[in-house]
């Protein structure tokens, strides 16, 4: 079936049945052949005229658009669907979707264009999770347009007459994890439910963990509290983790383990390889030693790891992601004022905002940036909505450096190379960020906005 191309927006529009049986038959190889001598940005597959689909045929069709996004990096997905398909498909994946959904072709066409014009055009922007409001947001910022979101369904109700868009029912699609990863007080936490065996090791991402171990991390957790029962192949794997932790001074935690959960044996055997035992989680985040007056990520015993040729290589296409997001969403200009390879050179200044995300794959490094809180507060203004605290700005400077990463994973891709992302990681001082970075060196480049400073620095 050959793709509707218009402008830089290609669509698929099946009819009937999408399941097993036919959706093979939907994207062909001469389908991605032809694609590729396309410019296209977006290729979505519409539902607006499929009467039923299941997961097979939703997982088979979605097959086809990963090598699409493989070769040419565009956003692929779905569009065309009420909300009774959204609400469908959102179920199928329990609402961790691994591709994008744009409720109408016009939604899919905002994402698709780049003319420097579209800040015209009125948008809002609204999803029931922050992440993925933030993340539409964001994008529709690098397109060109000016956004506005909507803080709660009353606001946007009240306001989407006002508005010539309005995104909603919408996502950006995010990579699939079977265990759910999130960050607390620079703590890796890692969610776990129902039995844990073998297949722990075999759906642990363990270079992502890895990874964070390399960027500081130092402290990780097991949140076990939805475990019905665990076996000796999950018990050996964790102490395995622990062990392995150990050689960077870092801590693996679990919380949450019951007396129907865990054997008493077990238990003690994880004791026995330095893992640490907490009934809950609040457990865990009231330790003193842990949690004081430097958070929960302590500095890692190490080693340096220096600037690697392979880095300097693609460091234009850091720069140029850096620049373009921070330029996009300040709607300022980042000015750059030197570059050197050296080890990481900046004042003491507790106001400044440290964050830091690494990257691996093809090629591995970790991209740190330092900012002025004026610059992180401008950066993050879409991010904020309005709250002004120390923290909400931390966790918004680690959604835009997530985001960050995220948009050199495409970057990189359509140079063929292929990355992924880490955590983002915050310093809470910048003491804490050159105690972690003494004796390595990297690339240093620093900016100024409005005469306030900022500087990135990436080593492997």
């Amino acid at each position: 079936m050959k793709p509707i191309v218009k402008k830089k927006l290609a669509i698929f529009a099946p009819q009937g049945f999408l399941d097993g049986v036919n959706a093979g038959k939907i994207i062909e190889p001469l389908d991605i052949e032809y694609l590729k001598t396309t410019n296209c940005q977006v290729v979505m597959v519409s539902l607006k005229k499929i009467i039923f689909f299941n997961k097979r045929g939703i997982s088979t069709v979605l097959e086809a658009l990963q090598l699409i996004n493989k070769h040419i990096g565009a956003i692929v997905g779905f569009c065309d669907y009420d909300f009774k398909k959204y609400k469908m498909i959102l179920d199928m994946y329990s609402d961790n979707v691994p591709f994008s959904m744009f409720d109408s072709e016009v939604i899919a066409q905002l994402f698709a264009s780049t003319s420097k014009s579209s800040n015209k055009h009125k948008i809002l922007v609204y999803s029931d999770t922050k992440e993925q409001k933030d993340k539409i947001a964001i994008e529709l910022y690098e397109l060109g347009y000016k956004p506005t979101t909507a803080k709660d369904k009353n606001e946007l109700d009240e306001i989407r007459d006002e508005f010539e868009y309005v995104v909603e029912h919408s996502i950006i699609g995010v990579v699939d994890r079977i265990i759910r990863i999130y960050i607390k007080d620079n703590v890796v936490v890692y969610t776990l439910k129902d039995f844990l065996d073998s297949s722990l090791s075999e759906n642990f991402d363990m270079l992502h963990h890895e990874n964070a171990l390399k960027i500081g991390f130092t402290y990780f957790l097991f949140d076990c509290q939805d475990v019905s029962s665990t076996n000796i192949h999950a018990i050996n794997f964790i102490a395995k983790l622990s062990t392995a932790a150990a050689e960077y001074g870092a801590t693996i935690a679990v919380s949450g383990l019951t007396e129907k959960s865990v054997t008493t044996h077990f238990k003690n055997d994880l004791e026995d390889a330095g893992v640490l035992i907490c009934d809950t989680m609040d457990d865990f985040f009231s330790y003193d030693d842990i949690f004081g007056d430097d958070g929960g990520g302590a500095i890692s015993g190490l080693k340096p790891r220096h600037v690697t040729k392979k880095l300097i290589e693609v460091l234009p296409i850091v720069l140029e992601t850096v620049t373009k997001t921070i330029d996009s969403m300040s709607q300022d200009n980042l000015k750059r004022l030197g570059t050197a390879v050296k080890e990481l050179d900046c004042d003491d200044d507790d106001t400044k905002v440290c964050v830091a995300i690494a990257f691996y794959g093809q090629i591995e490094g970790i991209i740190t940036l330092v900012f002025d809180e004026d610059i992180a507060r401008k950066a993050c203004t879409v991010l904020l909505e309005g709250d002004t605290s120390k923290e909400h700005l931390l966790n918004s400077s680690c959604e835009l450096i997530n985001i960050i990463g995220g948009k050199l994973m495409q970057q990189l891709q359509r140079k063929d190379i292929h990355i992924d992302i880490t955590m983002p990681r915050i310093y809470n001082t910048t003491q804490e960020l050159k105690k972690h970075k003494k004796g390595t060196k990297g690339v240093q480049v620093d900016f100024q906005m409005n005469g306030k400073s900022a500087l990135l620095f990436l080593t492997k």
